[in-house]
C-alpha cells in the first residue's frame, strides 16, 4: 500500500514484512505498506529506517516497493518505518517546482519539457526550445507569482483511455494503452500545469516557498535550465549574496554598483592589453634586430640560440615570426624564456633548411626533460627545468654541428 501517496505527512508507519533477500546492495525488504516514495518520475528516493537499520534508497522492481538496507529481516515479522522528512519535503519542494516551471513555460512559450533530473544539490529542466533571458526572468517572476497565490494541487486516478482523451501538458504514450490506473496531477485545475507523474507534491503551490532558476545554457537546440527550490533556493540566495558582497568589497563599491566597477575595470584592462601588445611588438622589433645583427653563422646559414628570461611566453611567437620575416639569410632561432613554472622554449628556420625543428625539438626535449612538438618549420615546446647559460652553450653547440653535419 502506498501510503506517501494516501497520507504525504505520515511520518511513521507499523508495516509486515513480506520479502526479504540479500543483495549486491544490502537486504531488499518489501513491506505490505510504505510511507518511502522510491525512484521514479525524476525524483530521488526517500530516506528513512526500518526499525535502527537506515535505508539507503529505495525502488519498484516487479511492481513492488524494495527497501534497501544492512539488515535482514524475517519475513512475517512487524516492523516500525521511519521517514526522513526533511528529505522527503525538499524532494516534493523540487517537483512540484519542476511542475510549475514546466506547465508555465509551455503556457508561456510552448516550450516542451523534454527531459527533468534531480539530485541532491541541484535540479535540471531541458526545454525543445531556446529561451532568452528575458523570457527566463519572465518564467521565474510567473512561477514565484503561483507559489505566492498558494495555488491548490490535486491528484486523479483514471485509466489509459481516460487519461489519453484529457488535455495534458505531458503523458507518456505507454501510458495510453496500460491497463492500470493513471496519476494525473494538476495544479490550479490544469491552469499552471496538468500531466501524468508518479512523484510526490504539496497539497498547495505556497508550500514550495521560492523557485529560483539558478542558470541556464543552451542544450541540443533547447535550453537547460538548473533551478532550486524551498530551503535550496533560500540558500543559493544567501550564497550568491555572500560571494557578490565579498567581490564588491575587492572592487571597493556596493552590490549595485558592482557591474559597472566591472566593466570600469574590463574597459581599463582592454586598454593595458592594446598598449602591452604594441610596446610588445616595438622590444620584439629592437631585440630581433639585435639578434639578427649578431646572429653566428656556419656553411651561410645564421643561428641564434638565446636565453631571453625577461620576456614573457608569448612573447617568443612575436620573436620568433620576426626575425624569420626580416633575416636577410637562412636563419634557425632557437629562443627560450623561464617562468615559475620552468621554461618554455620557440624554435622557427626558414624554408629551405634541412635541419627540421621537429627534430630538434626532441633533441631540446631529451636534454631538458622538457615536452614539446612540431613540424619542420616550427616547434615548441615546455620544461620544468630552469634553464642556465650552461643549457644554452650546450644546445648552441649542438645546432651548430648539426649545421656541420
Amino acid at each position: 500500500m502506498e501510503l506517501y501517496y494516501m497520507h504525504p505527512m505520515l511520518t511513521e508507519c507499523t508495516a509486515t514484512v513480506l520479502f526479504c533477500e540479500k543483495t549486491e546492495n544490502g537486504y531488499a525488504v518489501a513491506l505490505d505498506q510504505s510511507i518511502i516514495f522510491p525512484e521514479g518520475g525524476g525524483q530521488l528516493s526517500d530516506k528513512g529506517f526500518i526499525d535502527d537499520a537506515e535505508i539507503f534508497f529505495a525502488k519498484t522492481i516487479d511492481g513492488r516497493t524494495m527497501h534497501f538496507c544492512s539488515t535482514p529481516f524475517e519475513v512475517g515479522s512487524q516492523i516500525k518505518l521511519r521517514l526522513d522528512i526533511a528529505s522527503r519535503l525538499d524532494h516534493t519542494a523540487q517537483h512540484t517546482g519542476e511542475h510549475i516551471l514546466s506547465g508555465l513555460a509551455s503556457k508561456l512559450f510552448n516550450a516542451k519539457n523534454i527531459g527533468f533530473h534531480m539530485a541532491v544539490d541541484y535540479c535540471t529542466v531541458d526545454f525543445d526550445l531556446f529561451l532568452n533571458d528575458s523570457q527566463l526572468s519572465e518564467l521565474q517572476v510567473s512561477a514565484n507569482r503561483a507559489v505566492r497565490a498558494n495555488l491548490p494541487i490535486t491528484t486523479e486516478l483514471v485509466n489509459g483511455t481516460e487519461a489519453a482523451s484529457r488535455q495534458l501538458r505531458k503523458m507518456a504514450d505507454k501510458l495510453s494503452s496500460s491497463t492500470e490506473d493513471i496519476r494525473i496531477v494538476y495544479i490550479d485545475g490544469g491552469n499552471i500545469d496538468s500531466c501524468t507523474c508518479c512523484g510526490t507534491h504539496f497539497a498547495r503551490t505556497g508550500e514550495v516557498g521560492a523557485i529560483f532558476i539558478t542558470d541556464s545554457q543552451k542544450y541540443k537546440g533547447g535550453t537547460r535550465i538548473w533551478f532550486a527550490c524551498g530551503d535550496r533556493a533560500i540558500r543559493h540566495a544567501i550564497s550568491q549574496q555572500t560571494e557578490l558582497t565579498s567581490l564588491a568589497r575587492r572592487f571597493s563599491t556596493s552590490r549595485d554598483e558592482l557591474p559597472n566597477a566591472v566593466q570600469k575595470v574590463q574597459t581599463e584592462l582592454s586598454s593595458c592589453k592594446l598598449e602591452l601588445k604594441i610596446k610588445s611588438r616595438l622590444i620584439s622589433e629592437l631585440l630581433g634586430e639585435r639578434l639578427l645583427s649578431s646572429a653566428a653563422n656556419v656553411n651561410s646559414i645564421d643561428y641564434i640560440v638565446k636565453l631571453l628570461d625577461y620576456l614573457a611566453p608569448v612573447d617568443l611567437k612575436m620573436l620568433s615570426d620576426f626575425l624569420i620575416k626580416n633575416a636577410v639569410h637562412p636563419l634557425i632561432a632557437l629562443l627560450f624564456c623561464t617562468t615559475k613554472s620552468g621554461t618554455d622554449y620557440r624554435m622557427v628556420c626558414s624554408s629551405g633548411i634541412k635541419l627540421s625543428m621537429r627534430e630538434l625539438c626532441d633533441a631540446v626535449n631529451i636534454a631538458l626533460n622538457g615536452k614539446g612538438g612540431g613540424n619542420s618549420l616550427f616547434a615548441q615546446g615546455k620544461t620544468a627545468k630552469q634553464v642556465n647559460n650552461d643549457d644554452i652553450l650546450m644546445l648552441e653547440n649542438y645546432v651548430r654541428t648539426a649545421l656541420i653535419g
